[in-house]
């Protein structure tokens, strides 16, 4: 019914078309244009998106006129195919001048067929029309794709272009492109048409799928191939470059093959570049790129930072190209977070983004402004607000990690969630056991090996065969406190344990931690024979710390204030002791996640007094450590929102 009634108004308006001259009908569409793209926000956005990332050396006010300028010509394209009906052969020579004739005329001498090669650049009817007409004797055709949801108006379309000299051959009739060619004929393509088919290679610096038929068909039959490219001088006057391009190589070539796409884009990147108002910069160029861009908002937590890296480092193991970005945000005020928030949930990710400069500092709007994103990943509830309003202006994935404040879930395109949280059933939230992490066996080796230049002792970690204890310490938070008493009961614990096994010692304590429990630890163990690695994080904490204590450790034992700390021991793989810190809350998400990671056997759960009889049982039965894995579920998804 659709396609019917779309039918009906095109052939309305072609009809009205006749009542008044081309000039007056383009001077209206591009007043149209003007309020057309106030109103068309998401296509907008993207277009400029585009120019930004093909232009970032130049100003707003320049991408902005652009932008405008585009909508213009796109609207006097149309204007010109509700035109096409009126014009003819005289019309053509009129309104399109050609440079460079005599390049087409010495391919077409050949007697192989010539291919002409456009994009999604100028009027591309018109570009058409005049090829047609211009060549003559029913010798061109155009491929074009069957448009399934209005097949009226395209066999409509198709009909007027042949009334006009051009031929229809779809794009999935190979023998009738190979039977056009061998009769020295023309065919005419796009070189752009974007799709998950192709090769992948630069346009405008990002890589891009470009389609391999036409060329490889050229080069398989010899035809000759010339690029095209049609710009508005103004109103109806038009001009067309044509430039002969080589081939290299032979058809089944495929490192030539891509080596020539990327020089036909190169071509059409130059042409662009002279006349970007020309091209149709909302078109989906890049949607299968290899490339992504992620930038990930930091409210200055480590915690946070540490689990938008494992989030941004997923994109990478998709198998995209991954470059990431982290900027710290900076709110003017303390209520800024909030009045921000409240303004994204009423009024949108829009409105949000138009208020971002009056709420962040200057530098932070800066940074997050200069460049183009595909994905914006941020954790914590304070930064919701902030991401869905970069990720809007960028055309980009949203995805947050834990709760979005006062946002609705479904104002994000991903939400990853743990599950003491106690997250809705939605299906743009992914649930984990626990807090996302980056631990890895390639990871800690990695981390291990940084360890090792800074902290050489580390290697002669104790006897062949002794155990190997990793210790890690946080500090207090809003619902736990270490102190000095329960840090005694773990120094005689691990005293104990190291005198009868013995076994050798990697500490570590937190930012976090209490001076006074530092002083207690390293005391106790700094500069014993057996311990041979202590870090006091808070004055000098070599990088792959945690991680190399990871990889050298048999058994890990950590206290349970941190949901991350805990995570990332049990993805190591390796037994985990937790002794849980004194309770300032008697029920806390906390609690309920280190009791759900010990009903599910990922980590041993036991008061501080405990920790030598738990160590001993495990050095004396050696169990088959459990590994918590927050990745797989958390790809999938990732998966569904940014390929």
């Amino acid at each position: 019914m659709l396609d019917f009634v779309l039918y009906i108004l095109f052939r309305s308006w072609v009809g009205v078309m006749r009542l008044l001259p081309l000039e007056a009908w383009l001077a209206a569409a591009r007043f149209a244009a003007d309020i057309y793209r106030v109103l068309d926000g998401r296509r907008r956005r993207r277009a400029a998106v585009h120019i930004k990332m093909a232009f970032p050396d130049k100003t707003f006010l320049e991408r902005k006129r652009i932008l405008a300028a585009m909508y213009r010509n796109f609207a006097q394209n149309i204007v010109e195919t509700l035109y096409l009906p009126y014009m003819d052969a005289s019309f053509v020579r009129r309104h399109v001048a050609i440079s460079g004739w005599g390049i087409f005329q010495e391919a077409e001498a050949k007697g192989k067929g010539v291919v002409f090669l456009g994009c999604h650049a100028g009027s591309w009817e018109l570009s058409n029309i005049a090829c047609a007409f211009l060549i003559g004797g029913g010798r061109y055709a155009m491929l074009a794709r069957p448009q399934g949801k209005t097949k009226k108006i395209d066999a409509f379309l198709n009909n007027l272009r042949t009334s006009k000299g051009c031929g229809v051959i779809r794009v999935n009739e190979l023998k009738k492109m190979v039977e056009h060619l061998s009769q020295n004929k023309v065919l005419g393509s796009v070189a752009d048409h974007g799709g998950r088919e192709g090769v992948l290679v630069p346009f405008f610096g990002k890589t891009a799928k470009t389609p391999t038929g036409t060329v490889k068909l050229a080069k398989k039959l010899g035809a000759p191939v010339i690029l095209a490219f049609m710009h508005r001088r103004r109103g109806a006057e038009h001009e067309m470059f044509l430039e002969a391009f080589h081939p290299s190589g032979g058809a089944g070539d495929d490192k030539s093959l891509a080596a020539d796409l990327a020089a036909i884009n190169a071509v059409f990147e130059k042409w662009i570049r002279l006349y970007p108002e020309e091209y149709l910069w909302f078109y989906r160029r890049w949607k299968y790129s290899s490339q992504r861009r992620v930038l990930i908002l930091s409210d200055g937590k480590a915690g946070h930072v540490k689990q938008s890296q494992a989030l941004a480092g997923m994109v990478r193991d998709l198998g995209f190209e991954t470059e990431i970005r982290t900027t710290e945000v900076r709110f003017k005020t303390w209520a800024a977070s909030t009045a921000l928030a409240v303004i994204a949930r009423i009024l949108g990710a829009g409105a949000a983004r138009t208020c971002l400069r009056f709420f962040l500092e200057g530098r932070t709007y800066d940074e997050i402004s200069r460049e183009v994103f595909d994905v914006v990943v941020s954790a914590g509830s304070s930064l919701a607000a902030v991401n869905i309003a970069v990720a809007h202006e960028n055309d980009a994935a949203s995805v947050a990690i834990m709760k979005p404040g006062l946002l609705r879930y479904s104002q994000l395109d991903l939400v990853v969630m743990p599950e003491h949280d106690r997250p809705p059933k939605k299906k743009n939230v992914a649930v984990i056991a626990g807090s996302l992490n980056s631990v890895s066996a390639e990871s800690m080796e990695k981390d291990y090996g940084m360890l090792l230049s800074r902290r050489p002792q580390v290697a002669a970690a104790g006897r062949a065969g002794s155990p190997k204890i990793g210790l890690l310490v946080g500090g207090d938070s809003r619902h736990y406190v270490i102190r000095e008493s329960l840090a005694g009961i773990l120094v005689a614990q691990l005293r104990r344990i190291l005198k009868e096994t013995g076994a050798c010692l990697f500490a570590t304590t937190s930012r976090r931690t209490a001076g006074s429990v530092v002083r207690m630890l390293h005391g106790a163990f700094a500069s014993q024979e057996n311990c041979k690695l202590f870090v006091d994080a808070a004055q000098d904490n070599p990088p792959g710390t945690v991680g190399g204590i990871l990889y050298a450790s048999d058994i890990l034992v950590v206290s349970g204030e941190s949901i991350s700390m805990v995570s990332e021991a049990v993805a190591s793989a390796k037994p985990v002791v937790v002794f849980e810190p004194e309770r300032l809350t008697e029920r806390n998400k906390v609690r309920r996640f280190l009791e759900k990671m010990q009903a599910d056997g990922c980590i041993y759960l036991v008061k501080t007094s405990g920790i030598y009889d738990k160590l001993s049982w495990i050095i004396g039965t050696k169990p088959i450590a459990a590994k918590l894995d927050t990745r797989a579920g958390v790809i999938e998804a990732l998966k569904r929102v940014i390929s």
